[in-house]
């Protein structure tokens, strides 16, 4: 039988899913035409932006701005190693439970840095103009 616990995870995942798909519509952009020519491969693109286009050496955020890219990197860890746990203790509970014990002080850094950014998005006038709601949800969900 499902618990809340899991019922819960299961429409967060949902919701997750339904509002990325949305994103995705959204972004190919309501099906007007693309006059852009292509060239190379689409997929070799996606793979450079989330490899070796986000190292110092390619974007200059970064390079600038090392502590703040460290900060960040920190909260999108905690993220990734939060959404690895709930798989891990819905499917495995004892094992989830395990890794929960362990990567808490990671994640609780993880915490600090996402709050960090969030409260420098509300004091900073130029971040706070470009925010839009899911900025601060991400932070607080």
């Amino acid at each position: 039988m499902l618990t809340a616990v899991k019922i819960f995870v299961l429409l967060s995942g949902l919701w997750a899913v339904t509002a990325l798909a949305g994103q995705v519509l959204l972004t190919w952009g309501g099906g007007r035409r693309d006059y852009s020519r292509r060239t190379g491969s689409p997929w070799r693109g996606v793979l450079y932006i989330f490899t070796v286009g986000m190292t110092p050496a390619h974007k200059e955020s970064i390079r600038r701005h090392p502590a703040k890219f460290a900060v960040g990197f920190l909260m999108h860890l905690g993220v990734i190693l939060a959404l690895a746990v709930v798989v891990l203790l819905l499917g495995w509970p004892q094992t989830g439970g395990r890794a929960l014990a362990l990567l808490r002080p990671v994640m609780a850094i993880a915490l600090l840095a996402g709050l960090y950014l969030c409260v420098r998005r509300l004091v900073s006038k130029d971040l706070r103009a470009m925010s839009v709601p899911d900025d601060y949800l991400a932070v607080f969900a």
